[in-house]
């Protein structure tokens, strides 16, 4: 299993990825929460609330490879991690929703 991660500035974005992510078997699960972020853009500082994006999925490079394409974002945070210590019965049903 991997965690996916990405941000953006909108709920409804976030909402629109999650459930379009989901009805695509291309991740199991993404949680979202909101969050504030500090960066440098264009010589500025920039403080923005954004939603972080939790993905969960057995498929990191297609997930990787959608939010790319789709991301509101001109250089959208996309990265993952593959887990450790799963609970085996989640781990289990993460694959098996990315198999549909």
């Amino acid at each position: 299993m991997h965690l996916v991660f990405t941000s953006v500035a909108k709920r409804a974005d976030a909402v629109k990825m999650a459930k379009t992510l989901v009805a695509s078997a291309l991740v199991a699960c993404v949680s979202f929460r909101p969050i504030e972020s500090v960066y440098s853009w264009k010589g500025e500082m920039v403080h923005a609330r954004e939603f972080l994006l939790e993905i969960k999925t057995a498929k990191p490079v297609a997930a990787r490879a959608w939010l790319a394409k789709h991301h509101p974002y001109r250089i959208p945070m996309i990265y993952s991690q593959k887990t450790m210590a799963v609970e085996f019965r989640y781990a289990k049903w993460v694959k098996t929703a990315c198999k549909r």
